[in-house]
C-alpha cells in the first residue's frame, strides 16, 4: 500500500490515512477509541455499555423489610420479615430485570398478581407476602372487548391478573357485583386472604370468601346489620 518510498508498517485494517493504527476492532473506522465487543457505533463516540448480568443486578436491589436472593433457575426469591395485610415490603427492581409482566410464584406454584409501577427505569414492588418474583409474557385474550373503549385497560388489568375473565370473556357490559369487587380490589393491592369472615351472608366455601374477610378487617367493608349482601 505505499508506492511512493514512505516507511510502512504491517498490513492494518481500516486506516488508509497514515494515522496510527489498533488491533482490528469493531464498528469504529473513524481513529476513535472503541472497546470489545460494542455494538451499533461507528462514529468515535462513547461506547455503548454491556449490559449487567442479573448476578450484578441483584447487588443493586433495594429492599426494604426483607431479603432477595435468586434460586437455580436464576428467578428471584423474596423473603419478607412480615407476613401481613397492614405493612408491606417494598422491593425496587432495575427496569432490565423485568422481561414482561411481574407475579409472585406462591410455594404451591399459584401465580399471584402483584402491585407495582414503573418510574425513572425502575420498577417498585409491593409485597404483603414472601414467593418468587417472575416475569411472565402477557397471553391473555380476551374475545368480547374488541369495540369497549376501555380494550386497552381491561387488557392490561387482564394481563397482570388483576381482572380474570370468564372462559376467554371479560363481560364488558355486566354489573359487577360486591364480591367480584372485593376480589378484585384484594387482586390489585396483593392482599393476602383471611379466613375470619364476619358476616353471615357469606358462605365460608364462597370463592369469594376470602377476599371479603380480608377487606372487613382492614375496615373497607362494614356491611350491614351482619351482612355483607
Amino acid at each position: 500500500g505505499n508506492d511512493n518510498g514512505g516507511s510502512t508498517t504491517p498490513p492494518t485494517t481500516g486506516n488508509d490515512n497514515g494515522g496510527s493504527t489498533t488491533p482490528p476492532t469493531t464498528g469504529n473506522d473513524n481513529g476513535g477509541s472503541v472497546t470489545s465487543p460494542t455494538t451499533g457505533n461507528g462514529n468515535g463516540d462513547t461506547p455503548i455499555t454491556e449490559t449487567p448480568s442479573i448476578p450484578e443486578l441483584v447487588d443493586d436491589i433495594n429492599i426494604e423489610g426483607g431479603t432477595v436472593a435468586l434460586n437455580e433457575n436464576g428467578e428471584l426469591v423474596i423473603t419478607v420479615n412480615e407476613i401481613s395485610n397492614m405493612t408491606a415490603t417494598t422491593i425496587t427492581l432495575p427496569l432490565e430485570m423485568v422481561n414482561g409482566v411481574l407475579r409472585l410464584k406462591l410455594a404451591d406454584g399459584t401465580l399471584k398478581a402483584v402491585p407495582y409501577t414503573i418510574q425513572d427505569n425502575e420498577v417498585i414492588v409491593t409485597l404483603h407476602q414472601g414467593g418468587t418474583l417472575v416475569s411472565v409474557e402477557p397471553t391473555v385474550v380476551l374475545s368480547d372487548i374488541a369495540n369497549s373503549i376501555f380494550k386497552e385497560q381491561i387488557q392490561k388489568l387482564t394481563e397482570r391478573g388483576i381482572f380474570t375473565g370468564d372462559n376467554g370473556k371479560f363481560n364488558p357490559n355486566a354489573d359487577m357485583t360486591r364480591a367480584q369487587f372485593a376480589a378484585t380490589l384484594v387482586r390489585a393491592l396483593g392482599l393476602n386472604e383471611s379466613s375470619s369472615n364476619p358476616f353471615v351472608d357469606v358462605p365460608s366455601d364462597a370463592w369469594y370468601a376470602g377476599s371479603v374477610a380480608t377487606l372487613a378487617e382492614l375496615g373497607i367493608f362494614k356491611g350491614s346489620e351482619g351482612k355483607f349482601n
